[in-house]
């Protein structure tokens, strides 16, 4: 009798070993797999555990708000790895509530398959033109969609000009004719003014306010104005003193212009010692300014983060990504893609780059705290 009680004791032992790995192999595959591979396509593997685990957190927090922002550049360097990393953020388990992407054309950026799930994933889709000189479907644009639809939307062409905000009328005019001297010149500077789109959401128990932005790139424009090398010193070093140590540029003219829309049209300070309470406000995008050139911190990031805080948890070059190819061969790696929030607490939005393949700029996954209303 003894002996058949430890019989049937070894069969139930052995048949409970046998079943464990289908059980467990069942239940792990009801939970997000973020560390199976392929799930983003990575364009520099060196910071992926690190990128993946920034994620795996930003999904874990079930209130948080999750916003993808990727200038894509047109139809991306790789239009395959582009449309795969942006399905991996559109659908579960990372599902982000908003994607934005910049320099977006509607003929050639998404394949049908992505265009098709954001369709059926975000009911708000919108395309808003750089200016009133992008005005076709397959011009550039910032590309919206979000799983809410906004309840107060700006936006305003060509808001966002590049002469000084605080000259004359006159003198803006001469400022801009003084570079139209040239066909050059001329022609890049009709790309420069921007639009100015603000987007105000309710959502997850928070008011927040989102601005994406793209602002302009005069660099190559003012390379060229220096027809002779002053005291034999390259075009390039004098284009990178302008844009360290310069505020009086078309960009630094523009972040001020940006700058003084976001705190005083959106924010508002002054609402703060009253009863009304400043609306979160994020700003991000690719402002062409970066964080510093060879350590040297840029005059006009300075300018622009005062008063409001980079939410990088870490700071790497966003552009160009390492596949860019063609499209990066004239640029430095530089820190030109930022997140900016306008709030009292810097833990309250947090973003990461991602080292993902497809553009020739490398996104940022954005993360906001959400906060109850009172």
């Amino acid at each position: 009798m003894q002996k058949n009680h430890h019989s049937y004791f070894a069969f139930f032992h052995l048949l409970f070993f046998c079943l464990l790995p289908l059980a467990t192999a069942q239940k792990s595959d009801q939970k997000p797999q973020l560390n199976k591979k392929p799930f983003f396509v990575f364009d520099d593997k060196e910071n992926e555990v690190a990128e993946r685990s920034f994620v795996s957190k930003s999904i874990s927090e079930k209130d948080s708000l999750k916003i993808l922002w990727w200038n894509v550049f047109g139809g991306g360097v790789d239009h395959k790895a582009l449309n795969k990393n942006l399905s991996a953020f559109t659908s579960p388990p990372i599902s982000a509530d908003m994607i934005v992407l910049g320099e977006f054309d509607s003929t050639k950026t998404l394949d049908p398959a992505t265009m098709a799930s954001l369709i059926k994933h975000y009911p708000y889709i919108e395309y808003f033109h750089y200016s009133s000189t992008y005005d076709k479907p397959a011009d550039r644009s910032i590309f919206v969609a979000s799983r809410v639809r906004p309840t107060k939307r700006t936006y305003d062409k060509d808001g966002l000009t590049w002469a000084n905000p605080d000259s004359k009328k006159t003198e803006k005019d001469d400022y801009v004719d003084s570079w139209n001297q040239n066909k050059r010149d001329k022609a890049q500077a009709k790309q420069w003014t921007r639009s100015f789109i603000a987007l105000k959401f309710s959502f997850k128990h928070f008011d927040f306010n989102l601005v994406p932005v793209h602002l302009a790139n005069p660099w190559a424009a003012v390379k060229s104005n220096y027809d002779i090398d002053p005291f034999g010193v390259s075009r390039n070093l004098c284009a990178g003193c302008s844009i360290v140590f310069g505020d009086d540029n078309p960009l630094a003219n523009q972040i001020e212009v940006l700058k003084g829309r976001v705190v005083k049209d959106l924010y508002n300070k002054k609402a703060g010692s009253g009863k009304t309470k400043p609306v979160k406000t994020i700003v991000f995008g690719d402002f062409n300014m970066p964080k510093s050139i060879m350590g040297l911190a840029t005059r006009s990031y300075n300018f622009l983060v005062k008063g409001m805080n980079d939410t990088k948890v870490a700071n790497f070059a966003t552009f160009p990504s390492v596949s860019a190819g063609k499209a990066g061969n004239q640029s430095p790696d530089v820190e030109i893609d930022h997140c900016f929030s306008l709030e009292k607490k810097t833990n309250d939005v947090v973003s990461r780059m991602m080292h993902l393949k497809g553009s020739d700029h490398y996104p940022l996954f954005i993360r906001v705290k959400s906060q109850k209303k009172k």
